[in-house]
């Protein structure tokens, strides 16, 4: 008999069983997350993942203090500002900036522009 290159019953079935053997390792329906306009709910993400942390704004520029302060970010009347300048967080109190404050290590360290530009 010629080569025949379509697949017998035989081998089809194996295949069949193949790949449902593999669809079985896949998550079950309803425990991945879903897409709601094209973003997956916080709801659904792990608990880590959803830990964002808000600054109140940006500044262009600003003169950042050299020396430290014990305040914190969530102090009366203080604020954390992104300065575009440095491309860093800095702690604003009033009209002063500092990029050392007692809890800097919460923002950590902006790795690229955030404002992109």
């Amino acid at each position: 008999m010629a080569d025949n290159k379509f697949l017998d019953q035989t081998g089809l079935e194996h295949l069949v069983g193949k790949i449902k053997t593999e669809l079985d390792k896949k998550q079950d329906s309803g425990t991945y997350a879903t897409l709601v306009d094209g973003t997956v709910p916080a709801s659904q993400l792990p608990s880590y993942v959803d830990d964002v942390v808000e600054f109140s704004g940006f500044v262009l520029q600003a003169d950042v203090q050299a020396m430290s302060t014990t305040k914190k970010s969530t102090d009366t009347l203080c604020s954390v500002a992104y300065v575009k300048s440095n491309n860093k967080f800095a702690l604003r109190d009033g009209t002063k900036f500092y990029g050392n404050w007692s809890d800097a290590s919460t923002w950590g360290v902006a790795t690229s522009d955030l404002l992109g530009g």
